[in-house]
């Protein structure tokens, strides 16, 4: 009697090339990065690239919105006012996409410190959010200290880490 079953391929070596969907992902997916609040300013300006390349590890990514769409690749300077500082770093645009007369802008920081420096202002300006809207709901005025405690109990442990 023939048998009809059919059988397994030998395993052999896995093939050299992998489709994309089989690649891990160097970065994060743009959906999860930080997203700036539009409430809070930012500004940024090109800057000229670094003099050595960041590590693919230990980035953050950056959500924000604009009206001068600097050239995908490009470096940028950005600054955050916020908690009576201006925060400082640097970023390299990975995607721009038109919005009206605007564009969001998608940037990594790849740089650890400016990953860090970046993490902490975006942090602050949630801060600052959250007190506005305690200070609506209780309609008296929170005062800065008492907001990051709440934010912080509340919100700090699902806010995006550093990749």
């Amino acid at each position: 009697m023939r048998d009809t079953t059919e059988t397994p391929p030998a395993a052999g070596p896995k093939p050299v090339h992998q489709a994309k969907e089989d690649r891990a992902p160097r970065r994060p997916a743009p959906a999860s990065w930080l997203h700036h609040p539009e409430s809070h300013p930012l500004d940024y300006r090109l800057a000229p690239p670094p003099r050595r390349a960041h590590r693919a590890r230990g980035g953050l990514g950056l959500r924000f919105y604009g009206w001068k769409a600097p050239r995908t690749g490009a470096w940028l300077e950005i600054r955050i006012p916020v908690g009576g500082e201006v925060h400082r770093f640097r970023a390299r645009v990975r995607k721009i996409v038109p919005r009206g007369g605007r564009c969001r802008i998608d940037v990594w920081i790849g740089g650890p410190e400016d990953a860090f420096r970046a993490r902490m202002a975006e942090q602050l300006c949630r801060i600052d959010l959250y007190r506005q809207r305690l200070s609506n709901r209780r309609g008296t005025s929170v005062g800065d200290d008492d907001a990051a405690r709440a934010w912080i109990e509340n919100f700090a442990a699902a806010f995006p880490a550093l990749c």
